[in-house]
């Protein structure tokens, strides 16, 4: 773990992990995902690009931020309005830890740009 991964309150099994393209990583429990998406209206003015089948999603960091400024009763608001705003680029990235999808559905261009910044985050493969 290095000092852009961010766990929060021992979060040992996260529902939802939001990254940026500078390898930064927010993890939000269960709880707190499914209150999140419940006042946010599952953050949809802010996705610019979703999976149709999970909640993991493309989304506008500036919009986040400020769709979020009026749910100060969410315990995680801050940190996450935070995270968005110290994003160096327009997108930040929501995976859906908890669902299995692998985004059959999810067919416009937001997509390529989804996987390119997981794939950037994942850790490399030894070759033996």
């Amino acid at each position: 773990m290095g000092d852009s991964f961010v766990r929060v309150r021992d979060v040992t099994a996260p529902a939802l992990c939001i990254i940026d393209n500078d390898g930064r990583r927010l993890e939000i429990n269960h709880d707190d995902a499914l209150s999140l998406f419940q006042l946010a209206e599952g953050l949809e003015s802010a996705t610019t690009s979703s999976c149709t089948e999970c909640r993991s999603r493309v989304i506008a960091s500036g919009a986040l931020s400020e769709l979020l400024s009026s749910f100060v009763e969410h315990p995680r608001v801050s940190e996450i309005i935070g995270f968005a705003d110290d994003a160096s680029t327009l997108h930040i990235y929501v995976i859906d830890v908890e669902s299995p999808c692998i985004h059959r559905t999810w067919r416009d261009p937001g997509r390529e740009e989804f996987f390119m910044a997981v794939k950037a985050q994942s850790p490399s493969r030894k070759r033996r």
